[in-house]
Formats: C-alpha cells, structure tokens, sequence
C-alpha cells in the first residue's frame, strides 16, 4: 500500500504522543486542581491523538479489505471527516462554557490556532469527500489534525513552566 510507512509511523506518533500526555497531565495537576484550563488543554490533546492514531490505521485496515486508489481514500476521508467532527464538537462545547478570564488564561493565539489547523483538515477532508480524492489531502489533514492537538499540549507546557 501506498504511504503504508507514514501510516504506521504517524500511528506509532500520536499513540506515544496520547500515552506521555495522559502521564503527563495525571501527574501535573495536583489534587483538587482541575479547573476548566486544565480540561480545555488535557481533552484536545487526548482526544486528537486519539483521532490521529485511529484516522492513521482506517486506511492501513481497508487496504487489508481490498480497498485501494481513491475509493480508499475516499472512505478513510468519510471516517476521518466523522471523527474530526467529534473532536470539533468536543473542543466547541469546552470552549463555549468558558468565560472571559478562562478564554484569556487559556491564550485567544493558542485557541483560535488550534481552531484554524482543524477547519483546515476539515476542508481538505470534505474536498476529498465531494470534489477530487487525493491520498495527500488525507495525509495532511491527519498532520494538521496532530498540530492542532500538539498546540494545546505546547500552550500547557509553556504556561506550567513560565507561570502564565
């Protein structure tokens, strides 16, 4: 299969990638010490590589059911296209319960950054749903869709380590 390497290895990326940071973030937040901050950069994280990892082995499986060209392409872009809409869904509602000082500790760059890289995969996703199937529109939204979580996990880092 075409690009069979970059898949795995992007799979073995975000696996690692979701493993350090639920390490990271059980033993970073002390008791008592969650907030919605500290959700709205632990559940993107998560939940993004998750999506990677799985949006990594979709093509990998349908390729073992024969699938192959664009009709894998296409459908590994309708299965992805369906979990970035969960996470979309999941960032979203963990936005709009936040309030003014929250959206502000939280950093409006990190979150409107995070935003514009998963629309972006969104529409690279939906392009190749419904007007021309290209294998690298799906793998750059699977890289878009790991920078987008790997931004919450930096902004995370960067205000732990410098107390903003």
């Amino acid at each position: 299969m075409e690009h069979e390497n970059f898949l795995i290895g992007f799979a073995q990326l975000s696996l690692v990638m979701a493993g350090f940071v639920t390490a990271l973030f059980v033993f970073m937040m002390p008791e008592g010490g969650r907030s919605r901050v500290n959700t709205f950069h632990a559940v993107p994280v998560l939940v993004g590589s998750l999506i990677c990892l799985l949006a990594s082995l979709i093509p990998l499986l349908l390729s073992a059911y024969g699938l192959e060209g664009t009709t894998l392409w296409w459908w590994s872009s309708v299965a992805a296209f369906a979990l970035g809409t969960v996470f979309i869904f999941i960032a979203g509602s963990l936005t709009v319960q936040l309030t003014r000082a929250e959206f502000k500790e939280l950093g409006p760059v990190h979150i409107i950054t995070g935003y514009v890289l998963a629309a972006i995969s969104m529409l690279l996703l939906g392009w190749n749903i419904f007007i021309d199937v290209q294998g690298g529109h799906y793998l750059t939204a699977l890289v878009l869709t790991f920078f987008a979580s790997l931004i919450a996990f930096v902004a995370f880092a960067v205000q732990k380590v410098f107390y903003w």
